[in-house]
């Protein structure tokens, strides 16, 4: 009786054990079902979890199996005794390794913000360049280019208007910095000639938020803009 009560305190752990994976395999399954159905995990994934649920079902069977077992006296070093706890081990095993591949198989953005490309849909290998591009548009920024023989009058915290024919009318924003080197420019005017040694400094403009509202549905977009270079003289006494 003594190898008895013995025998029933390891099973009992064990058996808790299993549960506890059951349990873990069936979150696993239901949170992976959820990403799948929203077209963020793939088929395989979700394959793999309901597998991994439905091993761990079969290794309660067997745990409760050797309990039982144990609870009725009959505690004899039998064979399948042994094989269950093995069985119990490898359940273990595959719902830990279970859990690795569905955390490598997760994607978690690193920043609240809005998926603007795609690079990759599921099952294909995800590019150099990642799998999608994502980037906080609740303040927009503008890259203008000022000719080198103007950056002098520029000054942060200028206003700044944009004018943006594909809108139908206009951005507004502020001088937030100026760039420290001089570039070619990169935008090409209708005079040829002015395009052939033209030197630039490039300039960020801080969109306000009405303008960044409107702006953050058309990321890249080309505008002309037009800083006020005299605003700080005037508001002067």
């Amino acid at each position: 009786m003594g190898r008895g009560r013995g025998g029933g305190g390891v099973a009992r752990p064990a058996h808790d054990t299993v549960r506890a994976a059951a349990r873990e395999a069936a979150a696993n399954l239901a949170r992976t079902s959820d990403l799948a159905e929203r077209g963020v995990s793939t088929s395989t994934a979700l394959d793999a979890a309901r597998t991994t649920a439905e091993e761990a079902a079969l290794a309660i069977q067997r745990a409760e199996a050797t309990l039982a077992r144990f609870a009725a006296g009959q505690i004899d070093d039998q064979p399948d005794v042994v094989v269950a706890a093995r069985n119990v081990a490898a359940a273990e095993a595959d719902v830990a390794r279970a859990q690795m591949d569905l955390g490598r198989a997760e994607v978690r953005a690193p920043i609240d913000g809005t998926i603007l490309d795609i690079h990759a849909t599921p099952g294909q290998r995800p590019p150099a360049e990642g799998i999608m591009e994502m980037g906080d548009t609740d303040v927009m920024m503008a890259e203008v280019e000022i000719w080198q023989d103007r950056i002098a009058a520029v000054a942060t915290g200028q206003p700044v208007d944009l004018a943006a024919p594909a809108l139908g009318g206009s951005l507004r924003g502020i001088v937030q910095g100026i760039g420290l080197t001089v570039g070619r420019q990169g935008l090409i005017s209708d005079d040829a000639a002015a395009n052939s040694d033209a030197r630039v400094i490039r300039v960020l403009v801080a969109l306000d938020a009405a303008s960044s509202l409107v702006a953050a549905r058309y990321v890249g977009l080309e505008a002309v803009a037009r800083i006020d270079t005299g605003a700080a003289a005037r508001a002067m006494p």
